[in-house]
């Protein structure tokens, strides 16, 4: 049974065996490589189809979030695609009666509507969430105007002087794939491969002002041919990246 990458730990390792470690020493400190396996993820959770899944984030207001008139939002998501309120906030306390009717309502949307961000769930999420507002008599409101900055979330147009604690908040919005958090993120294909030729790189830019380095048992390494090898790899697996891996354009058009 071929072994699993489930860490970066082991990835780093597959990395540098795959650069001829422990049989030709690797001249990148392990700040360095954890910088290029930084960048790697990164480049997969910004990118990639499988670095991100759509989600309803539903947020419970507290008394800190309308005294700030702000929402701190989980270092998991990536980019809010829509915001929602109740057109009077109120209705949305835990303490109202229709709280449960509203949280039912959320989560089965997040487990029925939603498949990983594809074209077709996009539309019936957003036919569910139509729906919701019709059926509803103070119903779901699409915000027009948010901001989001280092995972702050304001909304302008939103009354933070009529809120209650218990509130929510609902976030149609992309969250990142957390390696830390599910392992096999790391034994991806493209990862694997992206990191070799990052920490490559790395290592061409230290040998950079050294040509016909000895190697053990004769030959030479020479660290100006090593960076255009490596720049050459991190520009086809990027052009593959956008190619083969990335979703086109149009499925984030709406």
């Amino acid at each position: 049974m071929r072994q699993q990458i489930n860490s970066k730990f082991d990835l780093v390792q597959y990395c540098l065996r795959k650069l001829g470690a422990p049989v030709i020493q690797i001249n990148v400190t392990e700040q360095q490589i954890d910088d290029r396996i930084n960048d790697t993820i990164d480049m997969f959770t910004n990118f990639h189809m499988d670095g991100s899944y759509r989600q309803v984030h539903v947020h419970v207001v507290t008394a800190e979030d309308i005294a700030a008139q702000k929402v701190i939002l989980p270092e998991t998501i990536l980019s809010v695609i829509s915001v929602y309120l109740q057109s009077d906030p109120g209705i949305n306390s835990l303490s109202s009666g229709t709280n449960i009717q509203m949280q039912a309502y959320f989560s089965d949307m997040i487990s029925n509507t939603f498949n990983n961000g594809s074209i077709a769930s996009f539309a019936l999420t957003q036919s569910y969430f139509n729906t919701l507002s019709s059926m509803l008599p103070n119903g779901i409101m699409r915000v027009n105007s948010y901001h989001i900055y280092e995972n702050e979330l304001t909304i302008p147009s939103f009354k933070w002087s009529t809120a209650v604690p218990g509130s929510l908040i609902g976030l149609d919005c992309f969250k990142f794939n957390d390696p830390d958090e599910v392992g096999k993120v790391y034994n991806d294909y493209w990862i694997k491969q992206y990191a070799t030729a990052q920490i490559k790189l790395q290592w061409a830019n230290n040998l950079s002002k050294f040509t016909n380095i000895q190697l053990p048992g004769g030959g030479t390494l020479n660290g100006e041919s090593l960076m255009i090898q490596a720049q050459q790899e991190i520009t086809e697996l990027e052009q593959k990246l956008k190619d083969q891996y990335a979703y086109p354009i149009e499925a984030f058009m709406f």
